[in-house]
C-alpha cells in the first residue's frame, strides 16, 4: 500500500517536471511539486476549468429536477451545456490572458471532426429540425447540441488534465456520483424514499433514466470499479469500500431487473479485464485476476439461471412494484430500418426522428401486434438510431471513431504495460467496452453517451500524460505578430461570444419548461386559468421552437372557451379570440414540425372542437388528418377520424336556408328567414363574433346566440353529400385493412351505410366484428338497432335482450325493447321496460308521458277483456 502512494508520488513529480521545461534550473528538484503550479499563471486557469469538470462528472448521473415538465434529461443536458460552456469560456480567456494556445492532437482528432460535420448536415436537412438540433420533447438524448458538448467536453478534459493524479482523481467522482446513483435506485426498490418529491415516490424511479438502462449503467459503474486502483480505503471518490459497495449494488440492479443484454455488457467488460490482466500486466497479481474470474463466474452462473428460472428475479422474490418495460426489437425495427435507408441512405432522417421513420416505414403486420398503437420514438439501439438519423455516413463515422480509440487504446495496453498508469488505463478501456457493446442492442440517454465519452476522454488524457501525444503550443505576441494575434484573438473572441449567446438560449429553454410545467399544474383549478395562460404564452416567448407547448396552449385554450360556454351569458366576442388564437398557435405548431403525425392530429381535434361554433372548418380538419396520414400512412386510427369527418361533412345545408327576399342589413340571410330564426334584420352580426349571420346560418350555427341551429329547424334543408360519404367508406375500407380487427372503422362504416339508408349492409359490417368481439355492448347495441331499422324485428330482440341480461341497467337497451314491443302491440311487455327506463332517467317527461300513455291503453285493454269475459 505505502510502495503504492510513493509511486504516484513520484509520478507526478516526475510530470510536473516535463511538463515545465521553462523551469530555472537553478530551482531544487526538491521543491520544484510545490513550487512550480503556486507561480504558474497557467495552472490557476487551468484549475478552474477543472473544477467545472469535476462539478458537471459528480452532478450529471444524480441530477433531476421537480421544477420542470422533464425531470431528468433535460435537466441533464442543461448541466452539460452549461458546466461545459463555462469551461470552455475560461479556456477561451486563458488563451487570450497568457498569449498562449495549447492544444493536444490525439488520434480521434479527424474521426471527431468528420463525426460531427456529419451529424451537423443530417440536423440541417432533418425532416424535423428543431428535434434534432434540440431534441424530441420528453426525450431529448441524441440532438446535435448534445453531441457537439460532449466532444467540447472529450477535449476539455484531454487538455486540461495534466497529471495522472487528476485523471484518477476525476475517474473516481465519476464512480462515486455512479455509486449514489445506484444506491439511490436500489434504496427505492425497498420502498425507503429519500426524496418526497411526488413523483419520486415511485420505487422505479431513478437519476439516469428506464430500469432497463439502469441496468446497463450498473454494469458499466461495476466493471470500471473493478479495474480502478486506489490504496485509499474511504477517501470519498475512489475508495475500496465505495468501489465495494458500487460491484454490489450494481449486482443487486442487475438481478432485479434482470435485463439478459445488460448481464452480457457486464461480463464482455470484465473478460476484457481479465485478459489483459492475465496476458499483459507487468507483473502477475493473483488478486488482481482471482477477482475478475470470480465476478465472470458469478455472472455467468446468474445469467444461465435467471434464462432459466425467468420468474424468480429479485423483483418478484422481494415483491417489487416494477413496471414492465417495452422494448423495439430489431425484428420489428428491420422494416423500419430497410426503408428509410431505402429513401434517406447518406445522410438519414435526422437525429432523433426515430418516431417518423417509425410510423412511415414500419411493417403492417405491426398493427396485429398487442403493441399496435404504441409509437417507438427511440430505435431498437444507439446503432439503429445512429443509422436513422444520421444515414450510412453517420453510422459509419462513429464506428470508425470507436474502432479507432479500441485499437488505439488495445495498442496501447500493450505496449505500455509497464507504466504505472496501465490499471487506469484498462478501467476505461473495460467500461468502454461495457458501453460500446451496449450501443448495439439498446438506445442510449445523456447519462450514457456522457459515460462513453468519459472513458474516451480519460483514456485520451491518460495516454497524453505518459507523452504518447504530441502537444501542439502557440504563442503569440501582440507587439511581435499582429497578423497572428488578430487571427487568434477573433476566434477565440467569436469563441467567447457564441458560448455566452448559447448559454442565454440553454437558460431561456430551461425557464420555458418551468413556466411549461407551471401551466399545466395550472389548469388543474378553472381559478387558476388566467395564471396558466400567462404561465403558457411566457413559455412560448422564451421557447419559440417547441410544438408541444403551441399544441398544449391551444388546447388550453378551449378549455377556457368551454368554461365560457357553461356560463349563462357567455362572452362571445372571447369565444371567438380565444378559438381564433387557439387555431392560429397550433398551426405555428405544424409549421414547426411538418412531418409530426401527432401535431397534425391534435391540430384536426381543435377544428373539430371549433365545428359547432365556426363556419366552414370541415374542410381544415380534413386537411389537417390528411396531412397526419401522410406522415403516419399505417395508422387505422387517423383513417377512421378522416373518414368520420368526411362522414359528418356530408351533411350539408341547402343554400335555401338563407331564405328570398329582403336582406336590409346585407348579411346574405333574408329578413323573413332572420324572424324566424330570432338573429336581428338589421345587424349583419347579431350575435358579434365577427361573422355574418348568413354564413353561419349556412354552416348551421344560431346567428342569434351560440351553438347549432335546432334539429327540427335544420331537417328541412339538410342535404346529403354522396361524394362524401364515398370518401367515407374508402378511409374505412383503409383502416380495415390496415387493422381487420379494428371495431371503430367496422363500427363507423355501419354508420355511414345507415345515412346512405343501406341498414342490411350496415348489419353485415356489424356482423363482423360480433365475430370478433361476441360480448362488446356498443356492437351489440348498433347490430340491433340496424336489425331493427332494416325490419329485423326479431333479431333485433335478440340483441337488445341479450344485452340488458348482461347489462340490467342499459338504458338504450330497454328503451329499443319497449319500441319492439309496442311496434308488436305487446302493451304491457312494453310498458314493463318504458318503466325501468322511467327509473333509471327519472327526470325525462317524455318516457313519463310515454308510460302514462300506456298504462291508459293497458288498462283500458284488461278492461275490455274483463268485458268479454
Amino acid at each position: 500500500m505505502q510502495t503504492t502512494k510513493v509511486a504516484e508520488k513520484k509520478e507526478a513529480e516526475k510530470i510536473v517536471m516535463l511538463e515545465n521545461p521553462v523551469a530555472s534550473s537553478s530551482i531544487p528538484p526538491r521543491i520544484t511539486k510545490q513550487a512550480v503550479p503556486e507561480q504558474d499563471p497557467e495552472a490557476i486557469w487551468d484549475k478552474i476549468i477543472r473544477a467545472f469538470i469535476y462539478g458537471l462528472t459528480f452532478l450529471l448521473p444524480l441530477l433531476f429536477t421537480p421544477w420542470t415538465f422533464e425531470p431528468l434529461e433535460l435537466s441533464k443536458q442543461i448541466l452539460l451545456f452549461v458546466l461545459t460552456a463555462a469551461g470552455l469560456i475560461v479556456w477561451v480567456l486563458k488563451v487570450l490572458v497568457l498569449r498562449t494556445f495549447r492544444f493536444v492532437k490525439t488520434p480521434l482528432d479527424l474521426p471527431i471532426v468528420i463525426f460531427l460535420a456529419i451529424y451537423l448536415l443530417a440536423s440541417i436537412f432533418s425532416v424535423d429540425r428543431v428535434g434534432s438540433f434540440l431534441g424530441f420533447y420528453g426525450s431529448f438524448h441524441g440532438n446535435f447540441f448534445q453531441i457537439l458538448f460532449l466532444i467540447i467536453f472529450y477535449y476539455l478534459v484531454v487538455n486540461n488534465f495534466h497529471t495522472i493524479i487528476q485523471i484518477k482523481r476525476l475517474v473516481g467522482v465519476f464512480l462515486f456520483s455512479g455509486m449514489l446513483a445506484l444506491l439511490y435506485i436500489a434504496l427505492q426498490f425497498f420502498q425507503v424514499y429519500a426524496v418526497s418529491l411526488p413523483f419520486a415516490q415511485n420505487p422505479s424511479f431513478n437519476t439516469i433514466g428506464g430500469l432497463l438502462t439502469i441496468s446497463l449503467f450498473s454494469a458499466f459503474v461495476a466493471v470500471l470499479a473493478l479495474g480502478y486502483k486506489n490504496s485509499s480505503w474511504s477517501g470519498f471518490f475512489g475508495g475500496k469500500i465505495w468501489r465495494v459497495a458500487a460491484i454490489i449494488i450494481g449486482f443487486l440492479v442487475l438481478l432485479t431487473v434482470n435485463f439478459t443484454y445488460a448481464w452480457v455488457a457486464l461480463l464482455v467488460g470484465t473478460l476484457v479485464h481479465m485478459v489483459f490482466q492475465f496476458g499483459s500486466a507487468r507483473s502477475f497479481s493473483m488478486k488482481n485476476f482471482v477477482t475478475p474470474l470470480v465476478m465472470i463466474i458469478l455472472i455467468v452462473s446468474l445469467l444461465i439461471f435467471q434464462i432459466i428460472f425467468q420468474s424468480v428475479p429479485l423483483r418478484n422474490l422481494f415483491k417489487f412494484n416494477l413496471p414492465a418495460e417495452v422494448r423495439l426489437d430489431y425484428q420489428t425495427a428491420a422494416p423500419v430500418l430497410k426503408g428509410l435507408i431505402a429513401e434517406k441512405p447518406i445522410l438519414g432522417s435526422g437525429p432523433n426522428t426515430f418516431l417518423y421513420a417509425f410510423s412511415k416505414y414500419r411493417a403492417q403486420s405491426f398493427n396485429s401486434s398487442p403493441f399496435w398503437n404504441t409509437r417507438f420514438d427511440k430505435g431498437p439501439s444507439e446503432a439503429a438510431e445512429l443509422l436513422v438519423g444520421t444515414g450510412i455516413l453517420g453510422l459509419l463515422a462513429f464506428e470508425l471513431l470507436t474502432m479507432i480509440f479500441l485499437a488505439y487504446g488495445l495498442f496501447y495496453l500493450f505496449k505500455k504495460r509497464d507504466q504505472t498508469s496501465w490499471n487506469l488505463a484498462l478501467a476505461l478501456l473495460s467500461s468502454f467496452a461495457v458501453l460500446w457493446f451496449a450501443h448495439w442492442i439498446f438506445f442510449f440517454n445523456t447519462t450514457l453517451s456522457f459515460a462513453l465519452w468519459f472513458t474516451m476522454a480519460g483514456f485520451m488524457a491518460v495516454s497524453r500524460v505518459i507523452g504518447n501525444e504530441k502537444l501542439k503550443i502557440t504563442s503569440f505576441s501582440f507587439a511581435s505578430s499582429p497578423r497572428k494575434t488578430v487571427g487568434v484573438v477573433s476566434s477565440v473572441s467569436l469563441s467567447l461570444v457564441l458560448m455566452i449567446v448559447f448559454l442565454f438560449f440553454a437558460s431561456a429553454v430551461y425557464a420555458s419548461d418551468i413556466f411549461y410545467r407551471r401551466g399545466i399544474l395550472s389548469i388543474k383549478d378553472a381559478k387558476n386559468y388566467d395564471q396558466a395562460q400567462n404561465d403558457f404564452e411566457r413559455a412560448i416567448r422564451l421557447n419559440r421552437f417547441r410544438p408541444d407547448y403551441y399544441l398544449t396552449y391551444g388546447e388550453f385554450l378551449v378549455l377556457r372557451i368551454n368554461q365560457e360556454l357553461t356560463k349563462q351569458q357567455p362572452n362571445l366576442g372571447q369565444i371567438q379570440n380565444w378559438l381564433s388564437l387557439s387555431i392560429n398557435t397550433s398551426r405555428a405548431a405544424v409549421d414547426l414540425a411538418p412531418g409530426n403525425w401527432t401535431a397534425w392530429e391534435r391540430l384536426a381535434n381543435l377544428y373539430t372542437f371549433a365545428r359547432p361554433l365556426v363556419a366552414g372548418v370541415d374542410k381544415f380538419i380534413i386537411e389537417s388528418l390528411i396531412r397526419a396520414t401522410e406522415n403516419d400512412s399505417k395508422n387505422p386510427i387517423l383513417w377512421t377520424e378522416l373518414g368520420q369527418v368526411y362522414r359528418l361533412a356530408s351533411r350539408r345545408l341547402d343554400p335555401s336556408i338563407l331564405g328570398k327576399g329582403a336582406d336590409a342589413d346585407s348579411d346574405n340571410l333574408s329578413d323573413e328567414q332572420e324572424n324566424i330564426i330570432g338573429s336581428d334584420p338589421q345587424d349583419p352580426d347579431s350575435n358579434g363574433n365577427s361573422i355574418p349571420d348568413g354564413n353561419e346560418a349556412l354552416s348551421g350555427l344560431n346567428p342569434a346566440g351560440s351553438g347549432a341551429l335546432p334539429d327540427s329547424f335544420l331537417v328541412q334543408y339538410i342535404k346529403t353529400d354522396q361524394e362524401s360519404l364515398l370518401k367515407a367508406i374508402d378511409a374505412f375500407r383503409k383502416a380495415m385493412d390496415l387493422k381487420e380487427d379494428y371495431a371503430t372503422a367496422y363500427y363507423q362504416l355501419a354508420l355511414t351505410y345507415e345515412q346512405q339508408g343501406k341498414y342490411e349492409e350496415a348489419a353485415i359490417e356489424l356482423e363482423k366484428i360480433r365475430q370478433r368481439y361476441p360480448t362488446d355492448i356498443i356492437i351489440k347495441f348498433e347490430l340491433g338497432r340496424m336489425y331493427f331499422n332494416s325490419g329485423k324485428i326479431a333479431e333485433a330482440s335478440r340483441e337488445f335482450q341479450q344485452i340488458v341480461a348482461a347489462v340490467p341497467n342499459h338504458s338504450n337497451a330497454h328503451y329499443s325493447l319497449a319500441l319492439i314491443y309496442e311496434r308488436q302491440q305487446n302493451y304491457k311487455k312494453s310498458l314493463s321496460e318504458y318503466q325501468k327506463v322511467l327509473e333509471l332517467n327519472p327526470e325525462n317527461q317524455g318516457i313519463s308521458q310515454k308510460v302514462a300513455e300506456l298504462e291508459s291503453l293497458v288498462a283500458a285493454q284488461d278492461k275490455q277483456k274483463q268485458k268479454n269475459k
